[in-house]
């Protein structure tokens, strides 16, 4: 079977528009909302994020990495009961599943936002950027509030 150098021009940019469509569907799908980090003492190593992810497409896109530029390092945890010790472990990615809404709260999933570069106080604003597969991030602002008691 032979094959005109203008039918494969056409299939290939079928295909390149295809694939550029649903990435910006993918991106469009993706909401982050709700980021907030709660409080902590004075020379505190460690801070805890929260937040709500929303996929409204109908693909699973899977979150990788968060990142901010006031934190050396930021892990994704789920706080996990095991023989009456809560113990938080790290999350290798995130599934974010298709129609639904992922919450990161305190007493389950969280960011463990490490190595502070400055005391952070209630009312300081953080960026963080959340990277998703396929090249995919997200960046939101989340301020700093005081930490509920339960």
């Amino acid at each position: 079977m032979i094959f005109s150098t203008k039918t494969i021009s056409n299939f290939v940019l079928t295909m390149i528009l295809v694939s550029l469509s649903s990435f910006t569907f993918a991106k469009d799908s993706i909401t982050v909302n709700k980021a907030w980090v709660a409080d902590a003492p004075p020379n505190s190593t460690m801070y805890a994020g929260y937040l709500t992810i929303k996929n409204s497409g109908s693909e699973e896109v899977e979150l990788l990495t968060v990142s901010s530029p006031k934190f050396k390092k930021i892990e994704i945890h789920q706080t996990q009961i095991i023989r009456n010790i809560a113990r938080m472990v790290e999350q290798d990615g995130l599934p974010i599943f298709e129609n639904e809404t992922t919450t990161f709260a305190p007493g389950g999933l969280h960011l463990m936002m490490i190595g502070p570069k400055s005391n952070m106080k209630i009312g300081d604003k953080i960026e963080l950027t959340l990277k998703f597969e396929n090249n995919l991030s997200k960046t939101v602002t989340a301020e700093v509030q005081k930490r509920v008691s339960k």
